[in-house]
C-alpha cells in the first residue's frame, strides 16, 4: 500500500514535499552526488550535507509517532505517572520543534535573501517548514496545544 494513503490533516500539506526530498537523499541515485562528491568528482564528506535538517526530519517522524500512540483515547499505561511523563515528553518535544522549525525558517529567509544559490531548494524548504510547524499544532488525540505560541 502507497504511504501516501496513511496521511491524515495537516500532514497532507508537506508530504509531498517531504517524500521528495526524502526520496532524493534516501534512495540509491545520483542525486545525493553532489552532497559527496568535490570539485574534482572526488569523494569527500566535507561538503555541507545539512546535518541539522536531518536530525530534524528524525525527531519530527517519531514525535508526530509518539504523540498518536501516547494521545490517542484509550492508551494503556502502567500507571498514572508513566502516563503523565509520556505527556509531558511529547510537549516538550513539540515545544522544542516549534522552536527549532521557527528558527530554520529564519535561516532559510535569510538565505534566499543574501544568496542566489539554491534559491528553489530553499524556498521548497521553507514552504514545507512552514507547513510542518502547522501540523504540529494539529491535535490528534488528547492533548490540547493552546501551549504551542502561534
Amino acid at each position: 500500500m502507497n504511504p501516501s494513503n496513511y496521511i491524515l490533516g495537516n500532514d497532507k500539506k508537506y508530504y509531498y514535499r517531504f517524500y521528495d526530498l526524502l526520496s532524493s537523499v534516501g534512495h540509491s541515485n545520483y542525486g545525493v552526488s553532489n552532497f559527496y562528491l568535490d570539485e574534482t568528482f572526488n569523494f569527500t564528506i566535507n561538503k555541507i550535507n545539512y546535518p541539522l535538517e536531518t536530525r530534524f526530519f528524525t525527531i519530527f517522524v517519531y514525535t508526530k509517532l509518539f504523540e498518536e500512540i501516547v494521545t490517542v483515547e484509550g492508551e494503556e499505561f502502567c500507571d498514572d505517572n508513566e502516563e503523565k511523563y509520556c505527556y509531558e515528553l511529547v510537549k516538550e518535544s513539540l515545544l522544542f520543534q516549534d522552536n527549532l522549525l521557527n528558527e530554520m525558517i529564519d535561516d532559510i529567509t535569510h538565505n534566499i535573501t543574501n544568496s542566489n544559490e539554491s534559491k528553489n531548494f530553499n524556498e521548497n524548504l521553507k514552504k514545507m517548514f512552514k507547513e510542518m510547524r502547522k501540523s504540529l499544532r494539529e491535535e490528534l488525540g488528547s492533548i490540547k496545544k493552546d501551549f504551542l505560541i502561534k
